[in-house]
Parts: structure tokens; C-alpha cells; sequence
């Protein structure tokens, strides 16, 4: 097993809670992302978690690890949000490298949306770093593809 994935740490039964705000169903879990923790939130379009939606989850989660580039490009070079920053700065503040940018955002929370035996959408929520003034930036992806990225107050 390589470093990589000795620091993601997967959703065991015993770490489940209720996830309040997300439906009678909905558990969420404290993982370990790269030694941060964050939220993974399994919102069912119907029914209890069981171990074989678990696994699912966790397939899934394993998946998005291993291909998490594609979540970070969304803050990298040439990426529509660094643009829109750059072309809107606050007073005071200079134009940001991708790096920088990357920096200032803050992985908070996944959000894996089940129906029956598949993923229906995967979310990805990270905290802007006051970037776009305290807003949460929202990567949703359905069917391991992007389907939009977008700011949220």
C-alpha cells in the first residue's frame, strides 16, 4: 500500500452518526483526508445505510482519491475560478499564482448521494479562504465526470 493511501482513511460502520439537515437516512462520518479531518456525509435517495452501500461509499471515496487531480485543477492554472478571482480582487490584494490559490482552499467536506446501489453524485465542498469573501466552493461530479463547480454564499 503506498503512502498516498495509508492517509485516507475510509467510513467504518462505527464512525457513523446522523447527519442532521440531510434527512431522516443520511449518516455522516469523520475521515481523514491527508491528515485533515473532514466530513464525508452518505445521503440515500431512500432506505438505511447498509454494509454493501458502505462499500460503495468507499469504493467511491477510493476512486476520487486516486483521481483527485481532477478536483484540484479546478484551483489550477488557467481554471475559470482563479481567473474570476484574479479579475475581481478585493482592495489591497495582488493577483494570485495557481499555487497560491490552491493554498487558500481549504478541503471541508464530500458528500456521496445514493440511490439503491450507486453513487448518484459525488460532492466536493471546500472553504474558500476568504478568496471569494467566506463562501463555500461546491465541485459536483455525477458518474466520476464534472458537472460543475460553482460559488456558494
Amino acid at each position: 500500500m503506498s503512502k498516498e493511501k495509508q492517509i485516507f482513511s475510509p467510513v467504518l460502520p462505527e464512525a457513523l452518526q446522523k447527519a442532521p439537515g440531510f434527512g431522516e437516512n443520511a449518516v455522516r462520518a469523520l475521515i481523514s483526508w491527508k491528515g485533515e479531518p473532514i466530513w464525508a456525509d452518505i445521503v440515500p435517495a431512500a432506505g438505511e445505510i447498509t454494509p454493501e452501500s458502505l462499500q460503495i461509499v468507499n469504493n467511491e471515496l477510493n476512486w476520487l482519491w486516486e483521481n483527485f487531480q481532477l478536483v484540484k485543477d479546478q484551483f489550477g492554472e488557467g481554471s475559470e475560478l482563479l481567473q474570476e478571482k484574479n479579475e475581481n480582487l478585493f482592495e489591497g490584494e495582488t493577483t494570485f499564482t495557481a499555487e497560491e490559490f490552491q493554498e487558500q482552499m481549504i478541503l471541508e467536506a464530500i458528500q456521496l448521494n445514493l440511490d439503491g446501489s450507486q453513487v448518484t453524485s459525488l460532492q466536493v465542498w471546500y472553504d474558500d479562504g476568504e478568496l471569494f469573501g467566506g463562501a463555500s466552493v461546491l465541485i459536483e461530479m455525477k458518474g466520476r465526470k464534472l458537472t460543475g463547480i460553482e460559488i456558494r454564499d
